[in-house]
């Protein structure tokens, strides 16, 4: 079966990133003194948070683009009956 992620797919750099994270876990040598481990998974742990990081921006310029948020997009706030001067 072909691989469903193709470059075009707002998903596409969540899953590298994934997949690069899970390549230096791997990595992590466990026959390596304490300070290799903990050097290697510093890494990893930068990788974690740019995986996350990555699929909440992903994920809110999803929701952005709903009807019911699209009044937000630009910096169009509503008002909500303030008057404006």
């Amino acid at each position: 079966m072909a691989d469903s992620r193709s470059l075009a797919s707002p998903h596409s750099l969540i899953w590298h990133y994934y997949e690069c994270l899970k390549r230096q876990i791997r990595r992590v040598p466990t026959d390596a003194s304490d300070a290799v481990q903990k050097q290697e998974l510093a890494l990893a742990l930068f990788l974690a948070v740019s995986v996350v990081e990555t699929f909440i921006n992903a994920f809110f310029r999803v929701v952005i683009e709903e009807d019911d948020y699209r009044v937000y997009k630009f910096g169009n706030y509503p008002t909500h009956g303030a008057s404006g001067s």
